[in-house]
Order: C-alpha cells, then structure tokens, then sequence
C-alpha cells in the first residue's frame, strides 16, 4: 500500500512523446497541495493495448466495502443521531460542519420561480467510514467526500474512485483529482481535452490510465498517472 502511494504521488515529469504525433501531444497543467507531484505519460499506441489488459474500472477497490444507500431518510436519522456535533437537520436537509469548522449546508430546495434556481442532493454511499453524497443544481454537480471517523471532507467534481483504502480519485470533463487520504495530500491534472473514461490499474507500476478525446486528432489518446 505504501509503495503505491509513493507511486502516485511521486516526482513530477512530462515524459517525451517520441512516435506521438506533434498535434495530438496534450500537455496537462498540474495544480498540488503540500508538494504532491505525479508524473504523467502520455502513451503511443503500441503502449495502450498493455495498460488496458492490467486495468480496470470498479465502483471501489474492494466492493464488498461499497454499500449502495437507498433510504436517505432512515439513514440520515442515524446520521444526526450519531454524530450529532458535526450534522444539524435543518428543514431543508442538513449542515454538515468539517473538523475545520467550515459549514457544508446540503440541502433540497427551489430557490425560486425560475427551474434554474434550484439545489437538490443524493446520500449515495459508504465506503468504509467514508460517506459519499452527490449535490447537484443547474448545470452544476459536485459530490462531497466525508470521513466519518475524523470529519475531514473533499470536494470532488466526479464521482469518487476508490483505489484502496487511502486513495481515491475522481473525473470531471477535463480534469481527474487524486486524494491520498492518508497523507491528507491532492493533485489536481488538467488536460484541456475531454475524458472519456478511466481505469486503475491492478499493476501498481501502471497507475492510472485515462482516455481523452483530442479535437485535433482523428484517435483518441491515452494518459498514464504514476511514477514509473
């Protein structure tokens, strides 16, 4: 577990892009806290067909730890019952307050007579003292990350992935953010280029790959996050 954290969050290196054609080489803009670094490759096409045979895409890394909440009602009573210094029922949904003492307010409501106007959430699962709640408003989603035992939270732009206990990442349209919760570390890659879709890799060595939809090229390309 520990040699793959260092893995991913390891030195920081665009690596050459030989036999990649010059209009479809994507350069990625990094953004990190606490000096998390990563390398990204991007990869050739002889190179894909290797990372897709050891990757794969699962809801968490180990999904029997997954559980699917169904009754936001019956789960949220025992939410505030519970933790009850950290989650206030309000008549709209509830505030959430982190160990920083910032207030999340999640709520469902219609903010007014116009559609657009409008906030709505979704208590969508736990993975082990984890609780993942997706919030979603016009043109907008987001899902909020929340450890249960220490009360820290992360924001994310896509749906949470969980490569191990102490790891996880998520994907939007043009970025993938990487949370080492252990390290209480992120990372956040630009790519200016759709993605398309991701897989883990079950090769440490291999990291994460991702597929991206470059407008300037007729294939899609490829992207490997990890220090080889």
């Amino acid at each position: 577990m520990k040699i793959y954290i260092l893995l991913i969050l390891s030195l920081l290196s665009i690596q050459s892009y030989a036999q990649i054609s010059e209009d479809c080489i994507i350069t990625p803009t990094i953004q990190s806290t606490h000096g998390c670094k990563v390398q990204c490759k991007q990869l050739k096409k002889s190179e894909v067909k290797k990372y897709k045979y050891y990757c794969t895409e699962t809801t968490s890394f180990n999904n029997s730890k997954y559980v699917n909440i169904d009754d936001d009602a019956t789960f949220e009573k025992e939410v505030y019952k519970l933790h009850k210094e950290n989650f206030a029922k309000i008549p709209t949904g509830f505030v959430f307050t982190d160990r920083d003492g910032k207030r999340h307010t999640i709520q469902k409501v219609n903010l007014g007579t116009d559609s657009k106007q409008y906030q709505d959430y979704n208590i969508m699962a736990s993975v082990g003292q984890y609780l993942i709640i997706e919030q979603t408003a016009y043109e907008d989603q987001q899902y909020l990350v929340i450890n249960m035992h220490t009360y820290t939270s992360y924001t994310l732009s896509g749906k949470p992935i969980f490569i191990n206990e102490n790891m996880m990442y998520s994907y939007g349209f043009e970025t993938i953010t990487i949370v080492d919760f252990e390290l209480n570390t992120d990372v956040t890659i630009t790519f200016n280029s759709p993605i398309i879709n991701s897989s883990y890799s079950v090769n440490s060595s291999m990291g994460i790959l991702f597929e991206l939809d470059n407008s300037k090229c007729d294939t899609k390309q490829f992207f490997a996050i990890t220090n080889l």
